[in-house]
């Protein structure tokens, strides 16, 4: 008589059986497990994590990884999803100073520069710049940083009161673009 227990085939049907029945089981064990590792061996792990050469190995790796398509497709559709549902916790993370001081340092490299301006002189791209100029939220915008910025900013506050001033006297005092007299 042959022990069942020991035919190959046997047992991987009847792993594959238990591991389908006991899912959950097995991922709080898992969890249980890996706390009390991570735990144990933390030193260890740092170490690992920080080697030149696991680096680079993730690094070929993760390229290698996200260059496939059908990952491609995987992520964007992920990110998307992300970026609607989290709308506020970005808005929030863009305006911590880190991340602004990084946006200045990257938009003042050259490359990015360029790229850029062949963007923005897209013919497209100036047609929706200027209907979304048109819109009210962002004249409200644009107001309200104005405001704030002629408080903090007396020299914005002359240049915008002379502005105003030439424009006045171009209006009442003016036909053919030279400020007359009040006389005349």
């Amino acid at each position: 008589m042959v022990n069942k227990w020991k035919d190959k085939e046997f047992m991987k049907k009847y792993q594959k059986k238990w591991r389908g029945e006991n899912k959950e089981k097995i991922k709080e064990q898992r969890k249980i497990y890996d706390k009390i590792y991570y735990q144990k061996n933390k030193e260890k792990i740092k170490n690992y994590n920080f080697k030149s050469e696991v680096k680079e190995k993730r690094r070929v790796y993760n390229k290698r990884y996200y260059s496939k398509p059908e990952v491609k497709v995987r992520s964007k559709i992920y990110m998307r999803k992300w970026y609607q549902e989290n709308k506020e916790k970005r808005k929030a993370y863009d305006q911590t100073s880190k991340r602004k001081e990084y946006k200045k340092k990257y938009r003042q490299r050259p490359e990015i520069k360029l790229k850029r301006k062949e963007y923005a002189k897209r013919p497209d791209i100036k047609e929706k710049r200027k209907a979304y100029q048109q819109t009210l939220e962002y004249k409200k915008m644009k107001n309200e940083y104005q405001k704030k910025r002629r408080k903090i900013d007396s020299g914005f506050s002359t240049i915008g009161n002379i502005q105003a001033m030439i424009y006045i006297a171009l209006q009442k005092y003016s036909k053919t673009g030279k400020i007359m007299s009040n006389k005349k």
